[in-house]
Formats: C-alpha cells, sequence, structure tokens
C-alpha cells in the first residue's frame, strides 16, 4: 500500500467528512463501505464479499472508486468489468491484485456468475494467457464495482450469488460541482486510509461484515427482479405456521 500508516496520528479530514456525509448519509451505510474498502488492503478472502455502488450519475460512486483505488495503490489495482470476468483470458488481470473495481458497468442481464463466485471463494483460479500454458492462482482482489441500476440475474437458482453481494446506494446528487474537488479529496488521503482501517479493526472485532438494511432490500429486490416466480410467490401469498 503506497501510503504510510501511523495509529492515532491526526490526519485533516474536513473535506472528506463533508462529502462522504453527504454522499452516504446512513451510518450504518457508511460503515459497511469503509470496513469493505479497509478489507481492501488485506489478503484475507475469508469474508467472500463483493460491492455494487449503485445509482444515478453524479452521486459520488465514480468518486468513491477513485479514491478507493488511490488508497490502495494502482500497481495492486485491475479494472475487470463483472460482464468481462466471464470472458476465458479475463482472469489472469486478477493476479497479484487487491481489488478489482469497475465503474458504470453495463445494464445487462448476468448470464453466468458462476466466475464472480469462485473468484471470491477459497480455491484457486484457473487463468490463460494467449499463446502461453495456463496456470492456477489464488485470488485475493476484492470486488467494487458501480452501477446505475443492479443487474438481473438470469443463471442463478441458489442464494450464492447473493449472500456475496453488499451493495451501497448512492442517490444524493449536489447542486453545484468543483472540477478541482477529487483533487482536494485526494489530499486528504491519509485520513481516508486511517478512517478505513479504524473500521477494519471494528469488522474483526465483531467478527463480520456490517451489512445494512438499505443493502438487504436491494438484494432481496433484485432477487424478484431476477425471477419472477418467487417475485410472484412473495406477492401473492403469506406464511402460516
Amino acid at each position: 500500500i503506497p501510503h504510510d500508516y501511523t495509529p492515532g496520528a491526526a490526519h485533516n479530514g474536513g473535506a472528506f467528512d463533508e462529502w462522504f456525509q453527504f454522499a452516504v448519509p446512513d451510518p450504518v451505510d457508511q460503515e459497511m463501505i469503509l470496513q469493505y474498502i479497509g478489507l481492501s488492503a488485506t489478503f484475507d478472502t475469508s469474508f467472500q464479499k463483493f460491492m455494487m455502488l449503485c445509482g444515478d450519475g453524479g452521486t459520488g460512486k465514480s468518486t468513491l472508486l477513485r479514491l478507493c483505488e488511490d488508497f490502495i495503490g494502482a500497481k495492486n489495482t485491475s479494472n475487470i468489468s463483472l460482464m468481462d470476468l466471464t470472458q476465458r483470458f479475463a482472469s489472469f488481470g486478477l493476479m497479484g491484485k487487491l481489488v478489482n473495481s469497475c465503474a458504470d458497468l453495463e445494464i445487462e442481464a448476468l448470464q453466468d456468475v458462476s466466475l464472480i463466485k469462485k473468484c471470491l471463494g477459497e480455491d484457486s483460479l484457473r487463468a490463460e494467457q494467449k499463446g502461453k500454458d495456463a496456470i492456477s492462482f489464488k485470488n485475493y482482489a476484492k470486488m467494487i464495482f458501480s452501477t446505475n441500476e443492479l443487474p438481473l440475474i438470469k443463471s442463478e437458482r441458489t442464494n450464492g450469488f447473493y449472500r456475496r453481494l453488499l451493495v451501497l446506494t448512492m442517490n444524493k446528487v449536489p447542486v453545484k460541482r468543483r472540477s478541482d474537488f477529487f483533487t482536494e479529496l485526494s489530499s486528504q488521503i491519509d485520513y481516508f486510509l486511517h478512517i478505513t482501517i479504524e473500521a477494519l479493526q471494528r469488522m474483526y472485532a465483531a467478527g463480520s461484515i456490517t451489512e445494512s438494511e438499505t443493502s438487504v432490500k436491494a438484494i432481496n429486490q433484485m432477487k424478484f427482479d431476477s425471477d419472477t416466480v418467487e417475485a410472484w410467490i412473495q406477492e401473492a401469498t403469506y406464511p402460516v405456521p
């Protein structure tokens, strides 16, 4: 990680705090994303989670991704889309990375989510480069994507994909936009590092990553949108003892 971390050090984070409180007003959502970005600085794959930032354009999704990439470092980051991960040679780009982030996913149905589940597991991945022998490696890259709308999942009939997903909804657009605003935020990267590491420590103390109620609702809606039979059952029936 291309930054120094000194526990207890004081850092100026006024501009970041002001922006973060506006873009992510729910404290539980704040804790969830900070814990996940902190986790992205580690080789730990035991939590088996990936993150989607969902919301309209101009709500700060790309800003948050850029801050994450600046924190983790360019050499530790790949940028492979969720759709491209299903391609034959794509997984090779994950080798040796800590984060795989991609902004503005195409809004289309995902036909195959088996590789994303494999990327988040404890098993080795098989990777190929054109014209070279295939190799196996352990993936450590945490997955963070941004999208205007959550995609439909056409091939998933278990809970394997959904239980790995975290959704951060971002829907507040600032009235005024400054061209130099990200420069000001990135100048406070030491503060951003400090609060993410603190969130990571809280996550390890709790033994699980925080999942907000907003995230749970978004994932349930994603299930219903992707599976019309389940959606009909939920709407047309009610549980009895």
